[in-house]
């Protein structure tokens, strides 16, 4: 199980080599979670059941699927039927298969390490090649992840390669002894896979790069740390609403667009995502202050989805329009074609707003809203 992350961990290693000072930013900070976070944490543990029951074709105390969403289910055998392809190689014979196992990354930093998704390191029974596989499963619905120069599977697989472990299994203490392939799994969006031998794993892992990388770390333990705005560093900081070098980005609100010139106007396109990120940062700030009292004339009200069909609705729409209870793709009416028929007295019986999650709503007038949420008490 995924534990939470350190000041210096491989999830946030790119972060603090982009941006120093989000160490120090972050450090007091709590941690954010989530029910996604929740559930991907899940789905990670479930993989590793299923990954077992693939290996052993028996179910523990609680088998892998228990509870899942189909959705889930899909998703968790897709991940674990990722990892055990690639077992089946021609000529190859597993060595290590490991699984949610944490590797120490000290010679980066004291008390650095990672927890690895999966492992396998295969040998090629003619050549005596070595093939090391690194997976890092995401189970998240909307960032694609690649696993191209990715520092978070660099350093995972810096933490197997250099463990004793392993070490002591092959008796290869080099990273060049190694082809490496480290694999993004994202079951509900693509997979990426990066491979490395040779001069390019070197230029990756070698001692002059591992020496990059500490005096890096070292940087981001000092007090002054900079403070470096981009994409890529700022999309997963906790700092972004109180981030000075982020808040640079945004334009000056006194000045005109007609006042600015194309180049500035350019500038301000090109960083469009930094802006949204600090308005985003700024819109959690302000949720944040709402939920643990209040927040200048703002409340929080659930967002209303659009109206739905209840799942009663198809019979009756059926008996009573027949076959014009449907559209020429046979899906039920609109609901407003349905008003017209019906009137929208019948069918406020046979919708559904739920309510989403929080949005900020601005209190135009003060006394109406104490008046409704008295009468709703």
């Amino acid at each position: 199980m995924k534990t939470q992350h350190s000041l210096i961990s491989p999830s946030n290693f790119e972060r603090r080599m982009l941006c120093p000072g989000s160490l120090n930013a972050e450090k007091d900070l709590p941690e954010q979670t989530s029910t996604y976070a929740q559930v991907g944490t899940m789905l990670h543990e479930r993989t590793a059941l299923y990954i077992e029951y693939l290996n052993t074709r028996i179910d523990k105390k609680l088998p892998w699927y228990s509870g899942l969403f189909e959705e889930d289910k899909n998703a968790v055998q897709e991940a674990g039927d990722y990892f055990n392809e690639l077992k089946d190689v021609e000529d190859t014979v597993v060595l290590y298969e490991a699984h949610e196992k944490k590797y120490p990354l000290a010679f980066i930093y004291p008390d650095m390490k990672g927890t690895v998704d999966s492992v396998l390191l295969l040998r090629n029974i003619k050549t005596k090649e070595l093939f090391l596989h690194v997976i890092d499963y995401k189970f998240g619905k909307g960032v694609a992840v690649d696993a191209f120069e990715n520092y978070q599977l660099l350093m995972y697989a810096m933490g197997v390669i250099w463990s004793t472990e392993l070490s002591n299994l092959t008796g290869r203490y080099s990273p060049a002894a190694y082809i490496v392939n480290m694999h993004i799994v994202q079951p509900y969006i693509r997979n990426s896979t990066w491979e490395i031998k040779d001069t390019e794993l070197l230029k990756f892992m070698d001692s002059s790069a591992r020496g990059k990388y500490q005096k890096k770390v070292s940087l981001c333990y000092e007090p002054d740390a900079p403070r470096i705005a981009s994409k890529k560093a700022c999309q997963f900081c906790k700092a972004k609403s109180t981030c000075p070098a982020l808040a640079k980005f945004v334009p000056d609100t006194k000045t005109k667009i007609g006042e600015l010139s194309d180049s500035e106007i350019a500038n301000i396109y090109e960083n469009k995502d930094l802006i949204a990120m600090y308005l985003k940062a700024i819109e959690e700030h302000i949720k944040g202050k709402l939920e643990q009292g209040s927040f200048m004339s703002y409340m929080l009200k659930p967002k209303l989805s659009n109206r739905k069909w209840k799942h009663d609705a198809h019979g009756y729409l059926i008996n009573i329009l027949g076959d014009d209870a449907f559209e020429t793709s046979k899906k039920l009416i609109t609901i407003t074609k349905a008003e017209k028929a019906l009137g929208k007295e019948v069918i406020s019986g046979l919708t559904i707003r739920e309510e989403g999650e929080n949005e900020i709503v601005k209190i135009t007038d003060k006394s109406k809203e104490l008046f409704k949420t008295f009468n709703n008490d």
